[in-house]
């Protein structure tokens, strides 16, 4: 059972830490092998005990470091990436990808086109986690012109241009 455990974190750690992190993985457990033989020792016991314990130390904080970096570094909640954008009879249509790992609500996003606040020219749906949404402005847009949009969510932002016919 502890074989079976000590060979599941085995392949999690080599997973997460390459092959560089295998030859410290290697180091470690021969310190580890010393350290059992230096206990089995009875002259050399006390400096068997010290090592013994620095292992344990470093062990808990591999872990701990190991364990808090499992999630991604900062976390990823309401973002967002503009799959489409079009303009139609001066109508500008959006549709948005929620990367993040959070629901999106329609009021935690702003819309600026042309550097003007249109939030309430849209109308997005709440977005779920990986999944998308579409919005047409509900005011017209001027023709055969180039329109820089801006969306805004909680964790960032993102910008494009797009053409009116």
């Amino acid at each position: 059972m502890i074989a079976t455990f000590f060979l599941i974190v085995l392949s999690i750690f080599i997973e997460n830490i390459g092959y560089s992190g295998i030859f410290i993985l290697i180091l470690w457990l021969s310190w580890l092998i010393y350290s059992i033989f230096l206990l089995t020792s009875p002259k050399c016991r006390f400096h068997g005990i010290i090592l013994f314990l620095i292992w344990i130390l470093t062990f808990i904080g591999f872990l701990y470091l190991f364990f808090s970096s499992t999630g991604p570094p900062n976390p990823v909640y309401k973002v967002i990436n503009i799959l489409d954008l079009y303009c139609k009879d001066g109508r500008i249509t959006i549709i948005l990808l929620n990367d993040g790992t959070r629901d999106i609500k329609d009021s935690e996003l702003f819309v600026m086109v042309d550097n003007v606040n249109k939030s309430d020219s849209f109308n997005f749906a709440t977005i779920n986690p990986r999944t998308t949404t579409v919005a047409t402005s509900s005011d017209t847009y001027e023709m055969n012109k180039v329109h820089k949009i801006v969306v805004v969510s909680p964790s960032n932002s993102v910008r494009s241009e797009v053409w009116c016919e």
